[in-house]
């Protein structure tokens, strides 16, 4: 079976990168205050974002609501035997 090449993933890549430099200049050490609470609110449509961007970018195969609802960026490292999230993977492939 033939694989579909992978499209550019621009907005992906974009989309990922504004989620990760929120969480990498959020101070998440502070629970419990609203502050944080916040900030945990715009990650998660940050997380949001990430789905919406891959569904935009593969629209030709995949369905954009579907993936707005079910995509998330998973950890930029990984914890010890994990590996990256799927659409980390698939925005590295499409850099090759």
């Amino acid at each position: 079976m033939d694989r579909l090449p992978l499209p550019p993933l621009t907005r992906t890549i974009a989309a990922l990168e504004a989620y990760d430099r929120f969480d990498g200049a959020t101070d998440w050490d502070t629970p419990d205050t609203e502050k944080w609470f916040n900030a945990y609110l715009h990650l998660e449509s940050l997380g949001k974002a990430v789905g919406a961007a891959f569904g935009e970018d593969t629209k030709d195969r995949n369905n954009p609501k579907t993936c707005e609802a079910v995509i998330r960026p998973g950890p930029k490292v990984p914890g010890p035997g994990f590996e990256l999230s799927f659409v980390r993977r698939m925005c590295a492939r499409s850099l090759n």
